[in-house]
C-alpha cells in the first residue's frame, strides 16, 4: 500500500493562501488599532476643551465684575470675585480675587491653559494649569456684551464655541 501525501505544489499553494489570509487579517487589525487611537485622541481633546470651556463659563457667570483690558489680544479682561460686601477705608468695594486666563506654549509643544489668580492687593496668588488645548480665543465684545469662547478652532471633532452674556458686569478700563 502506497502512502499518500501532499505534493510540493499543493504545499506552496496552501502556504500562499494562508499568508494572504494572515496578511489581510493583520492589516484589518492594525487599521482598527489606528482608528481606535485616533478616536481616543479626539475624545481626549474634546474632553479637555469641554472642561476648559465649562470652567471659563462658570468663572464668568459667578464673577460680579469684569474689567476690560484693551492691550491684550486674547482674554482681554479680568474677572472679579466678590468679597461678601467688604469695603476699604475709602468705602470702595473690596474684591476677593481677580482672575485672568492665558494659553502658553510649553517646550514640549503643548499649549497649556492657565488661570492666574490675584488677591485684592494685586499679589499673584497662583498660576494653575487647567488644560491642554490646541488654541483659545477668549474675547469680550463690547457691542454685544458677550464673552466669546472658541477652543480648538482647527479641530472639527473637539471644537467648542460658545458665548456668555455679561450684561452690566463690564467695567472698561485700561491696565
Amino acid at each position: 500500500m502506497r502512502k499518500r501525501g501532499f505534493s510540493l505544489v499543493e504545499l506552496i499553494v496552501s502556504l500562499a493562501i494562508a499568508s494572504i489570509i494572515i496578511g489581510v487579517l493583520s492589516l484589518i487589525f492594525s487599521l482598527n488599532i489606528s482608528l481606535s487611537n485616533e478616536t481616543y485622541l479626539e475624545e481626549k481633546a474634546y474632553k479637555r476643551a469641554f472642561f476648559a470651556a465649562n470652567l471659563i463659563e462658570e468663572k464668568i457667570k459667578s464673577s460680579y465684575k469684569i474689567k476690560e483690558i484693551k492691550d491684550l489680544d486674547n482674554c482681554n479682561f479680568y474677572l472679579y470675585e466678590k468679597n461678601s460686601g467688604k469695603v476699604d477705608s475709602n468705602n470702595k468695594e473690596v474684591y476677593k480675587s481677580r482672575y485672568n486666563f492665558t494659553l502658553e506654549r510649553r517646550s514640549s509643544g503643548e499649549n497649556v491653559l492657565y488661570i492666574h489668580t490675584y488677591n485684592n492687593d494685586n499679589i499673584v496668588g497662583g498660576k494653575n494649569r487647567l488644560s491642554v488645548l490646541e488654541d483659545l480665543y477668549l474675547v469680550y465684545d463690547k457691542e454685544t456684551s458677550l464673552v466669546h469662547i472658541l477652543i480648538n478652532k482647527g479641530r472639527e471633532g473637539s471644537r467648542i464655541e460658545t458665548a456668555v452674556w455679561v450684561g452690566n458686569k463690564i467695567e472698561v478700563k485700561d491696565e
